[in-house]
């Protein structure tokens, strides 16, 4: 099973369209003033809809409600500097996981709560990342220490 399609029911079509379509550098393809799609890659497609669209085509009445939407990037900190460079509200500055990702957290004009995230090479994070008690134990997500300096990911 695939998730080819992910809609967000917008307040105003046309404003967080544009919004998505620069911070995902895509094109969309506007259908309508109630219906856009954004798509992506590798065959999903962002949608965004009005409670018009969305009730012409289920027959269910219903409002918008926040989301949390995740996108990995190649490259985390450029894209960080991009959307600050944008004027986008950055709402969580870049930070590292122990689980081996780095990302930040964004809002869309809608409220929606974006992250653009990147997984790190296990070899490129340090020691304390792999165990917050500063050494190898079976709590830790990842308990196993850089191997090289050298390894190119």
């Amino acid at each position: 099973m695939k998730i080819r399609y992910f809609p967000i029911i917008a307040k105003n079509v046309k404003n967080l369209s544009e919004f998505y379509v620069s911070i995902l550098r895509a094109e969309a393809k506007v259908f309508d003033e109630h219906y856009v799609e954004i798509p992506i890659e590798d065959g999903f497609t962002l949608g965004i809809e009005s409670t018009v669209s969305i009730q012409n085509r289920s027959g269910v009445a219903i409002a918008p409600s926040p989301s949390v939407i995740e996108f990995r990037v190649d490259n985390v900190d450029e894209e960080y500097t991009r959307l600050e460079n944008l004027g986008i509200n950055i709402v969580s500055q870049l930070t590292t996981t122990s689980w081996g990702t780095r990302g930040f957290s964004f809002k869309d004009p809608d409220g929606n709560l974006l992250s653009f995230y990147s997984d790190l090479c296990l070899r490129e994070l340090p020691r304390a990342v792999f165990c917050h008690h500063g050494q190898e134990c079976a709590g830790c997500v990842r308990s196993e220490p850089p191997v090289s300096e050298n390894h190119d990911g």
